[in-house]
């Protein structure tokens, strides 16, 4: 027998919600626990609210009639009793990793969708275009109908495009889900069709409150619950009186009214009765909602009105507010909360915070409400990614797909769930930086016995290689499962819940979430278990899904993160008294007092409306005109940003506050609204308050900041700081000082905050005991840690006060390619010292030999033969070979043009084994510096009657001495080198040793850039150009004849004559 169908009708706050509350109550009261069902059918965010609205306005709250159900519950419940679900169901997770595999067996199949397949975020929005063609009942052979037409009339080839691929992917998913699953998208086909037999509906009254619209299966499962339950009642937020004319698009209640149409319409499809509606309005002339406040009840009936009817009084309970920034908007209405609290006694959870983009304002919210100590609610979906089990499951596959890299396994050891104690992690990952250590070295049985670079001790060993062991069996599950073939999803899904097993991840979980709510931090807790009981759904609804599926673990993990990137936490409020934070589009709020509308800026509030991410409104259009209807376009989402608008102002039933920033957090510059202009429009009497981010001076403003001992202290310090500069500051805070200083409570929160003000950044030396500890009584300096003083005092004193060095990482950075050169050079010079001979009397093939010979005998002793461990690094030997070839030959033609040749390489001194003496310096507190080091080459030659020397650094790019840093001491080593080694000669005997120059010479590869072919002569000639000595040299002739005695070019022009 067929029901009946009510709607009730109102405006927002016109009591349809307390109409339906009132109704169940009354009939429990009236029948008792005897009857049929009493339902209150609601969207799924409200569904909590709304059972907490119900049962505790009742006087008994336990019964079992009376039920608060969302769509997808009543599915359930109305599935289990009909027996229409005997297939599995597979929730949404578990569809997205069905898709996720499907697009990677056919990615070579699609025409537009192929090159995006693989990219973040692709499965996600796909699975949202086919959950939408579902829901509007649009099936694959309809657009692989309309792909064909497309692409036979040579019209919309990227449309076309788009509809084969859809229908590729939406066809195989439907064929692998038919006959498997009950798909998450067709529960309520299911629930339309097996209404009937289900007790639970039979005869029910069914309230629907809380939407706006529906989608098309919605509106089959309200045609059964018609013909099924005794009364279907649905609440409408529209104006009655309005029902009787056309409504054009850009009205207000648009998507309500086109709502109301589509009920009758499926109310005579189903041949139901349709009850005269209950129109709210026409019963109370001033909305229940608004009862205390005509301000806000003139807002609601007039703000969309034209033409505008002005309120004619004083305005008490709205407040307009400019703020100069988000922060200090926030921080504004934080104060508000705290004021309407104290004074007005209100409960935190009379006060609802609403933004359109809760994004801009969530981690603000939460932090500003923390410093102002708010309770509050964020309601939003949270995504899990970020958690360190999500990571810790993903970091496992990329160990075993990544063959143990360094960033895969450490991912895992910083997740925090091995049992393994960050300090010792550290020690693992210092150890496996600094001998590059990767692939299946981690699981080789003989121990890791990698000494060469550091002077670990024995010990030390034995711990990194036992903690080595440790990780390694912990991933022992997964590596031995992964060794075998064809692995289904169930084989790989039990080698990873294997591996958890093994690390007590669910009881360490279990631990955070009991810390946590210790603590007092019961989101967080919420979290933890939330993450860990999603993840098991997860891992669940992929063997239900891919059980069976021969899967690699690439394609694994692809899927596993897939799901992972889907599933959202959707927490409860820990408490019942709390500020509830939420976005207009998501959050539903109770009957509040105060409204808090955030952000009312051009752009924000209404919202732009942007195109879908799959179909472009045009071909959403086009698409609609073959008969394919789908969601809204976004120019008719547009429109309904007015009604979300409307929602926004209407939440409150005794407060309203409206603010926007003028300044987003990179100090740009936002538009207000146009909804402020409206506001003004209608209340020419509200005043419009601006807040800064600090006190004005102003006593009723600067009072505002008070909103405890600790804001109270932070303010206060930033006032003190104004008045030191000379500013004046209000009379609020002499007073404010005062009383904080009276009280010992508070006398050391202003002690602390004004701790700054006394700060004058003046560095005080260090006392002479403590520098003797860290740099020792007889200080042994090198040339390049002066240079380092001289540039950055506080460089000086980590690195060689405190020794902080960065870690030690296996390969071949900048530095030690130099190093590397160095020796090489340094290995060929003392060559040619034992055979005391030059660089000049070198054959030019010999000279390519001795490169060669010294570069292949050094390649195994530079640090830990790292040139010999890949491809890439024998490839590096190689251009350093040539690299050292094209200097040896450099220096070979240079010592050809004059006499001077080697007498040292590599000379070091002022060390106790030294060839040269160091350079000592008595300090005035008795200890001694000592000035050490190592000159690269010092070279000598002989004229009738003196003895020359120069000093030779070697540089990895081509570097002149420039005197001002020699000035400001950023460039001391050639003349320090000088002065040794003059001190140095005559000591070992060359008493008329003296100088004849300091130079760089740089070891750069041998490329001329010519116009062409270059005479073997010329050749040489523009190569000792390029190449020549950088530096200074004594100007005299003889000096210079020695050194270039065939005008060859092979020193600088920058001559001394002093």
């Amino acid at each position: 027998m067929a029901g009946t169908l009510r709607l009730i009708l109102g405006r927002a706050g016109a009591g349809k919600t307390h109409t339906c509350l009132e109704e169940i109550k009354e009939k429990l009261a009236r029948e008792g626990e005897e009857g049929p069902a009493l339902i209150l059918l609601v969207p799924e965010q409200a569904a909590f609210q709304m059972e907490y609205e119900l049962f505790t306005s009742m006087p008994r709250p336990a019964t079992a009639r009376a039920q608060v159900l969302s769509f997808r519950r009543l599915a359930r419940r109305v599935l289990a009793q009909a027996g229409g679900a005997a297939r599995p169901w597979l929730g949404e997770l578990g569809k997205r990793m069905v898709l996720r595999s499907i697009i990677q067996k056919h990615k070579d199949n699609l025409i537009l969708f192929g090159r995006s397949a693989g990219t973040p975020g692709f499965t996600e929005s796909l699975a949202h275009t086919l959950s939408e063609l579902k829901l509007y009942n649009i099936s694959p052979a309809m657009l692989a109908e309309r792909a064909g037409e497309l692409a036979r009339s040579d019209k919309q080839a990227p449309l076309a495009g788009k509809l084969h691929d859809l229908a590729l992917l939406y066809g195989e998913l439907e064929a692998y889900l038919a006959p498997r699953y009950t798909d998450p998208e067709g529960y309520l086909g299911l629930l339309a069709t097996n209404l009937g037999q289900a007790p639970l509906v039979q005869g029910a009254q069914v309230w629907v409150d809380g939407f706006a619209g529906f989608t098309p299966q919605e509106f089959q499962v309200l045609g059964s619950l018609m013909k099924t339950a005794a009364t279907v009642n649905v609440t409408l937020c529209l104006d009655a009186k309005g029902l009787t004319k056309p409504m054009a698009e850009t009205d207000l209640f648009h998507p309500t009214r086109e709502t109301y149409e589509q009920l009758l319409a499926v109310a005579r499809a189903q041949k139901v009765a349709l009850l005269p509606p209950l129109v709210l309005d026409e019963q109370h002339p001033l909305p229940p909602r608004f009862h205390g406040s005509p301000e806000l009840a003139h807002l609601e009936r007039h703000f969309f009105s034209y033409p505008t009817r002005a309120w004619a009084g004083p305005v008490n309970d709205i407040k307009e507010v400019a703020a100069a920034n988000r922060r200090a908007e926030v921080e504004a209405a934080a104060r508000e909360i705290v004021r309407l609290a104290r004074e007005h006694n209100w409960r935190w959870r009379d006060m609802v915070l609403v933004v359109r983009d809760l994004e801009l304002y969530h981690d603000l919210v939460a932090t500003v409400f923390s410093d102002y100590g708010i309770p509050c609610f964020i309601d939003r979906k949270r995504p899990i990614l970020y958690h360190p089990l999500a990571q810790l499951v993903l970091a496992i596959w990329q160990v075993v797909n990544s063959n143990w890299s360094y960033d895969a396994v450490f991912r895992c050891l910083k997740t925090d769930l091995f049992p393994i104690s960050r300090s010792h992690v550290d020690r693992l990952e210092n150890y496996v930086l600094a001998y590059g250590i990767r692939g299946n070295t981690w699981l080789r049985s003989a121990p890791w016995d990698f000494h060469w670079r550091r002077d670990d001790q024995e010990d030390e060993w034995a711990d990194i290689d036992s903690l080595r062991r440790q990780v390694a069996a912990y991933f022992k599950p997964v590596v031995t499962a992964t060794k075998a073939a064809d692995l289904t999803g169930t084989d790989l899904s039990a080698a990873m819940w294997s591996c958890l097993e093994k690390l007590q991840v669910g009881q360490t979980l279990t631990e955070w979430a009991e810390a946590a709510t210790a603590a007092g931090d019961l989101e967080l807790a919420q979290e933890h278990t939330q993450v860990w009981t999603g993840f098991l759904e997860l891992l669940d609804e992929l063997v239900v899904g891919l059980g069976d599926t021969v899967l690699t673990t690439v394609e694994y993990a692809e899927i596993l993160a897939s799901g992972l990137e889907g599933l959202r936490l959707g927490l409860v409020p820990p408490s019942l008294d709390q500020v509830l934070v939420g976005s207009l589009e998501r959050s539903r709020h109770p009957n509040v007092r105060a409204a808090f509308v955030l952000g009312v800026s051009e752009g924000v509030l209404p919202g732009r409306a942007s195109e879908d991410e799959v179909f472009s409104d045009r071909e959403r259009e086009e698409l609609a005109a073959d008969g394919i209807q789908l969601a809204p376009t976004s120019r008719v989402n547009q429109l309904h940003e007015r009604y979300l608008t409307y929602i926004a102002l209407t939440r409150a039933g005794e407060r309203l506050w409206v603010s926007f920033p003028l300044a987003d957090s990179e100090g740009k510059g936002l538009a207000p609204s146009r909804v402020m202009v409206r506001l003004r429009e209608l209340f020419p009497s509200m005043p419009e308050d601006y807040v800064a981010s600090d006190p004005s001076g102003e006593v009723a403003a600067d009072i505002m900041f008070l909103t405890s001992p600790e804001q109270a202290a932070k303010h206060l310090a930033g006032q003190l700081r104004l008045a030191r500069s000379g500013y004046s500051v209000g009379p609020v805070w002499a007073v404010v000082q005062q009383l904080l200083l009276s009280q010992p409570e508070t006398d050391t929160l202003v002690r602390q905050a004004t701790l700054g003000l006394k700060h004058s950044n003046q560095v005080e030396p260090l006392p002479p005991k403590l520098a003797r500890r860290l740099y020792g009584r007889r200080t042994y300096a090198s040339v390049t840690r002066l240079q380092r003083f001289a540039a950055c005092p506080f460089q000086h004193f980590t690195y060689h006060g405190l020794n902080l060095r960065a870690r030690e990482v296996f390969g071949v950075d900048l530095p030690s390619l130099g190093q590397f050169t160095h020796a090489v050079l340094s290995r060929v010079t003392e060559r040619l010292l034992e055979d005391e001979r030059g660089f000049g009397e070198l054959m030019p093939q010999e000279a390519v030999q001795m490169v060669q010979e010294e570069v292949r005998e050094f390649v195994p002793e530079f640090a830990g033969g790292v040139l010999e461990t890949s491809p890439r690094y024998v490839y590096l030997t190689g251009r350093l070979e040539r690299l050292l070839t094209a200097a040896v030959g450099v220096l070979r033609e240079q010592a050809q043009q004059g006499q001077f040749k080697p007498w040292a390489t590599e000379a070091r001194f002022g060390f106790a084994d030294a060839k040269l003496p160091g350079l000592r310096f008595q300090l005035d507190d008795g200890s001694e510096f000592v000035l050490a080091g190592q000159i690269d080459r010092i070279d000598v030659a002989r004229s009738k009657e003196n003895t020359y020397f120069t000093v030779v650094d070697y540089k990895s790019r081509s570097q002149r001495l420039a005197l001002y840093e020699v000035y400001f001491g950023l460039s001391l080593q050639l003349l320090v080198y000088l002065l040794v080694a003059t001190a140095g000669l005559q000591e070992l005997g060359e008493e008329l040793a003296l100088p004849a120059g300091i130079f760089y010479f740089a070891v750069q590869e041998g490329f001329l850039r010519c116009q062409g072919p270059l005479s073997p002569k010329t050749a040489v000639a523009e190569r000792l150009k390029k190449f020549r000595l950088e530096g200074l040299v004594r100007g005299e002739a003889e000096v210079v004849q020695l050194l270039d005695q065939q005008g060859g070019g092979t020193v600088t022009t920058q001559i001394l004559n002093k």
